[in-house]
């Protein structure tokens, strides 16, 4: 259902709002645009309309990340930080505003687990992509495997210690900042 993947991020937001359990279908199909039976003629549980918004908003944001990588910019770094903090940083409302968002989080990265699309390699392989293009380090597949690992966990200790999506930002500036200048090339 098209309408359920375009509103993911409002259908996420009333399951971080009430609960995964407390959340109601006419809840998730208000958000959605939908009817409840239409979503009940779609999906056979609640589990089910989780599974397809959360694949729906992480491919909106790799998509939007993958439109910043493309765009480019003067500088390499920023370009990265803008690209993380889409992928990434834009989430920290859902989960910090929201009384359940931690649980949120934790349902959706089980769910997401269990998903064949795996969207995380595909944005690391640009990652990385981007940072050789970009002549910012030695392409010896060792140490950009490393530095792109480095800097996918940074954004993912972020997202855990930041409360807003500006610390996200400035943590992953210092990141990509630091990572990048002792990797740079001569």
């Amino acid at each position: 259902m098209d309408q359920l993947k375009s509103n993911a991020k409002d259908v996420l937001y009333v399951f971080a709002q009430y609960g995964f359990q407390k959340a109601s279908m006419q809840d998730l199909a208000d958000a959605a645009g939908v009817s409840r039976q239409s979503l009940y003629n779609h999906y056979k549980s609640k589990d089910d309309v989780f599974a397809v918004v959360v694949r729906g908003y992480v491919e909106k944001l790799y998509s939007d990340a993958m439109t910043i990588f493309e765009k480019g910019g003067v500088c390499a770094n920023e370009v990265l930080v803008d690209a993380f903090t889409r992928w990434v940083g834009g989430s920290i409302s859902l989960i910090r505003a929201t009384p359940h968002g931690a649980e949120l989080m934790d349902r959706a990265i089980r769910s997401h687990q269990h998903n064949s699309m795996d969207v995380e390699d595909a944005f690391a392989a640009k990652v990385g992509q981007y940072i050789v293009k970009s002549g910012l380090v030695d392409p010896h597949q060792g140490a950009l495997d490393d530095l792109v690992f480095t800097l996918i966990m940074v954004s993912k200790g972020l997202l855990l210690k930041s409360e807003t999506e500006d610390d996200f930002r400035r943590g992953m500036a210092r990141g990509v900042g630091a990572l990048l200048s002792s990797s740079t090339t001569d």
